[in-house]
């Protein structure tokens, strides 16, 4: 046991007991010898150090699990290099980069389609309608999160309709304020049969439950992407739903939570919301395909099959 009386800023709050951690901090070059002693080739210890001091060890360890041959104790695969875990990081940073960009433009489509047929439908404050939604409990936390992100916006739209109409703005004001994860509760939360969801849902040639798992897949990759998260093997929490899924879709096997249902489905969208056709979605499978060649990680980690560009549609 050890007594702990410090509190971040340094001043005195509180004197408390913390049970002893095992693990006792390493310096970088400790951390870099008990990489080689689990049989990690290391051909520039120097730029390995660097590395190691900008990224975070336990950081990284994230990205040399899958070559590692035991875990109990840690030991690598043989033949193992620290260039080949520097690519799998740089790698993935690159379709970090990639997916934050290309879920922007569905985002954006998304915002605007949703606010458009919310409008048309029950007016100007649409949102705010109690009888289109399913749950009661969930529309009351949507509008406490839509307050909270109102009130923290410091946009100056928002500041002049409030001096100018002296209310709530309008949900195609709305919608351009809120998180990606709160418009995508406000869809979820519309009931099933509504015409607004189905024709929201059909301008992506979706089906409506279907795009409901769609929204909140792709709001936990751009959370990661947002946060630096990693994403190239990441298992999935909000797993695409196979309710009636695209059967293209189904053949990617979505099930598994992996990353490739998840490309295939941005391809689709953006073959939906591309102003010129097939420009955003060529792009995106161009770029896709450039960093795959760039770094060659294993792709099977993230749910690719053979011949997967076969998975990829041609046109609208």
């Amino acid at each position: 046991m050890r007594f702990s009386s410090c509190i971040p800023g340094g001043s005195f709050f509180a004197l408390s007991i913390m049970p002893d951690f095992p693990k006792k901090p390493l310096s970088h070059q400790d951390q870099l010898k008990q990489l080689i002693a689990r049989g990690l080739t290391v051909n520039d210890e120097a730029a390995a150090l660097e590395f190691l001091k900008h990224k975070n060890y336990y950081r990284l360890s994230g990205y040399w699990l899958p070559f590692e041959a035991s875990r109990n104790p840690h030991r690598f695969k043989k033949g193992v290099s620290f260039d080949e875990i520097i690519r799998i990081y740089e790698f993935d940073e690159s379709l970090r980069a990639l997916l934050f960009e290309t879920i922007g433009k569905f985002e954006v489509s998304f915002r605007s389609i949703f606010a458009y047929y919310l409008a048309m439908e029950k007016g100007p404050h649409a949102h705010l309608c109690p009888d289109i939604v399913k749950s009661h409990a969930l529309h009351k936390n949507n509008l406490n999160t839509i307050q909270q992100q109102l009130k923290r916006a410091n946009e100056k739209f928002i500041k002049h309709h409030r001096e100018k109409y002296g209310e709530d703005p309008p949900v195609w004001v709305t919608v351009e304020i809120l998180s990606f994860g709160a418009v995508s509760k406000l869809y979820k939360n519309i009931k099933q049969d509504n015409i607004i969801k189905r024709r929201v849902a059909g301008q992506y040639k979706l089906g409506a439950r279907f795009l409901e798992s769609v929204l909140q897949n792709l709001s936990e990759i751009r959370n990661v992407c947002a946060h630096h998260g990693r994403l190239w093997n990441r298992k999935l929490t909000s797993k695409l739903s196979q309710h009636n899924a695209p059967k293209r879709v189904e053949s990617t096997q979505p099930e598994t939570g992996k990353i490739f249902p998840s490309l295939f489905v941005t391809h689709h969208l953006l073959n939906r919301i591309s102003p010129c056709r097939d420009s955003l979605s060529n792009a995106f499978l161009q770029d896709l395909t450039t960093i795959l060649g760039q770094y060659n990680p294993p792709v099977a980690e993230m749910g690719f099959q053979d011949n997967w560009k076969n998975h990829f549609p041609s046109g609208r």
